[in-house]
């Protein structure tokens, strides 16, 4: 049920489970920092990420704070409710866990926020960035936006 994963996330450490892609382990992990973590570098010379190495996402995982719903659905419901998570033109998105998927990427595995398209140092760092800034939506309306997410996209077939 939905709302027992809310209910659960609730009862949870605020920001503490962040994501299985965070450090490889299980989700959880011990309470987060609740200081920003951001940095005026936008660089990290600490970790090399492979681009040849498939992404795997984990579609239940919530991309701000780690919390892992049983199902897909049920984990685009929690982050609409809990952080007010919003799909642009969702009529029209023909792949959704591709989407979904791209996206969990480009928070977990390039540590780079959704929204002003800012990198990290760390995924918590990302994590509490679009937290504290309001950023956990993503960015549909600038041109480079929309075109970095049009391939999920089919508007030839709007009706109206």
């Amino acid at each position: 049920e939905i709302d027992d994963d809310i209910a659960a996330a609730e009862a949870s450490a605020g920001r503490g489970g962040f994501p299985r892609h965070a450090g490889g382990g299980g989700g959880g992990g011990g309470a987060a920092e609740e200081s920003s973590s951001e940095t005026d570098d936008d660089s990290s010379d600490e970790e090399w990420i492979d681009d040849d190495t498939p992404w795997e996402p984990y579609l239940n995982e919530c991309l701000f704070d780690g919390f892992t719903s049983h199902s897909f659905e049920a984990n685009f419901q929690y982050m609409q409710s809990t952080y007010s998570f919003y799909v642009p033109y969702k009529d029209y998105l023909v792949d959704p866990k591709g989407f979904f998927s791209y996206l969990q990427e480009k928070v977990c595995r390039y540590n780079q926020c959704l929204y002003c398209r800012k990198a990290f140092n760390s995924l918590e760092a990302c994590q509490n960035h679009m937290l504290d800034k309001s950023h956990c939506k993503v960015n549909f309306e600038e041109g480079e936006g929309a075109l970095e997410l049009a391939s999920f996209y089919d508007f030839d077939n709007a009706t109206g």
